[in-house]
């Protein structure tokens, strides 16, 4: 049985929306060029967490298939 774990898609969502909140405040600042640093940072939190994700899912797949990784 495949065992889903909400914890990214919070983790997700919360990154999405803290950075939305963030970017406007700062637009409305008049900081529009700091929106864009911003914007690329989300991705690379974004980016992170998916891959945590996955490394998970297919240690879990390993485990299943009986496969032994060292990574």
């Amino acid at each position: 049985m495949l065992v889903l774990s909400w914890t990214p898609f919070i983790g997700l969502a919360a990154v999405g929306v803290a950075s939305h909140m963030i970017e406007r405040r700062m637009e409305y600042a008049g900081h529009g060029g700091y929106v864009l640093g911003l914007r690329i940072l989300t991705h690379v939190v974004c980016a992170g967490i998916c891959l945590s994700a996955w490394r998970d899912l297919f240690r879990y797949a390993g485990m299943i298939l009986h496969v032994n990784g060292t990574w």
